[in-house]
């Protein structure tokens, strides 16, 4: 479903103009107050004037606020930025499609060098799946040069030997 939203200044713009009546209806109740003694048609007119606005254009106003909010106390939250998918080939996986699988796989690394559980993805379907060590040899050591992290490569390591056994360690 392809929803277009509004703007937010022109969304809060809209909900003003829907306080309008509120307001002017408000503002008329306590205007038309002849003294103190008509207290209840003062407080119906502050009712009528401040609640119904309030509910209108609270969701915008939060919405700013945290923006604001989010931006100054926690600057990098709420970043955006693209995660990968495991759940394609995983399911390409599940079917049997190996190739399809470790396609997605090798695409996903090609974006996220990093990404280690898709490294490992590749291994376990290499050795488990397709049965083919020589596959998962190059596997191990493309992942072996890409991996940065001190910790991703002990961890693939430790993989790959439980994995393969005896076939001897990658360099």
């Amino acid at each position: 479903m392809n929803k277009s939203r509004r703007p937010p200044l022109v969304n809060f713009l809209y909900r003003l103009v829907l306080c309008l009546p509120f307001w002017l209806i408000g503002w008329r109740f306590i205007a038309m107050a002849q003294d103190w003694s008509d207290v209840l048609q003062i407080i119906a007119g502050v009712i009528i004037l401040l609640l119904p606005p309030a509910g209108i254009l609270a969701s915008p106003i939060a919405g700013f606020a945290a923006q604001i909010g989010r931006g100054r106390l926690h600057p990098g939250v709420g970043d955006t930025s693209p995660v990968p998918a495991h759940s394609i080939p995983k399911a390409y996986r599940a079917r049997g499609e190996f190739a399809r699988a470790m396609d997605a796989y090798r695409e996903m690394v090609a974006q996220f060098p990093q990404e280690l559980r898709a490294w490992e993805a590749m291994l376990q379907i290499a050795v488990s799946d397709l049965k083919d060590l020589d596959l998962a040899h190059a596997i191990a050591r493309q992942a072996l040069a890409t991996l940065e992290a001190p910790q991703d490569k002990a961890r693939f390591r430790s993989e790959y030997m439980e994995l393969t056994g005896p076939c001897g360690p990658v360099a």
